[in-house]
Order: C-alpha cells, then structure tokens, then sequence
C-alpha cells in the first residue's frame, strides 16, 4: 500500500515543479522556493516510501473500485 502512496507523492511533486518552472517567467521570482522546496520533498518522501515497500502483486479490478 504504501507504495502506491509513493506514486501519489511523485505526482505531487511534479504537480508543484509547475508553478516554480512558471514564476519566474511571470516575473516572481519570490515565490520560486515555496514551490521548489515542497516538490524536492515529496521527491524525496516518494523515492524513501517505494524503496520501503514494494507491491507484493498488482491489485485486482475489484481493489480499485472500492
């Protein structure tokens, strides 16, 4: 399970790199580490969850729908 929570923590920090790749284009270079910072740690949280826990097996049609 928790490795399922590290794919959702590399979305996460993907997500956040968006506004820091954006800011300074549009001028604020100010907010470029409110977003970095956060994105290099849900990286990181991601990276330490999926070397932790492996999948035992691929979860079935039924596990998703509930």
């Amino acid at each position: 399970m928790l490795h399922f929570l590290a794919q959702m923590m590399y979305v996460i920090g993907a997500v956040m790199l968006v506004p820091a790749l954006l800011a300074p284009l549009l001028g604020e270079i100010h907010a470029v580490p409110a977003f970095l910072l956060p994105s290099i740690v849900c990286f990181l949280l991601g990276l330490l969850m999926k070397r932790r826990a492996a999948p035992e097996r691929e979860i079935t049609l039924g596990e998703t729908m509930a």
